[in-house]
């Protein structure tokens, strides 16, 4: 199987996908978590407010983007290791992250 180019994005493409797995976090509460009073039953939720779970929510997003490309920085600064089985926490032979 022939490898695919590397997809190189600009820090505002990333900042980009960060903004919408926000914004459909946001949607996802407003719509589900407070419309529902699921809220009542989350420990340090605030209703309409920016909170503990939004926090938590970015974290992850910007994390999970870091995380997709991280693989990609480090072949282009050449710390990556010859072998993809190396660097790859999931142990895959052909990862997603890690092409």
């Amino acid at each position: 199987m022939s490898r695919k180019p590397d997809l190189q994005l600009p820090l505002i493409a990333k900042i980009a996908i960060v903004a919408t797995f926000f914004n459909s976090w946001v949607l996802f509460e407003e719509t589900i978590v407070d419309r529902f009073g699921l809220w009542q039953y989350l420990p340090y939720y605030r209703f309409g407010l920016f909170c503990a779970w939004d926090v938590a929510a970015l974290l992850l997003i910007i994390l999970g983007v870091w995380f997709a490309f991280r693989g990609r920085w480090l072949q282009q600064q050449g710390l990556a290791a010859e072998s993809k089985e190396t660097h790859c926490f999931l142990k895959l032979r052909q990862c997603v992250f890690c092409r």
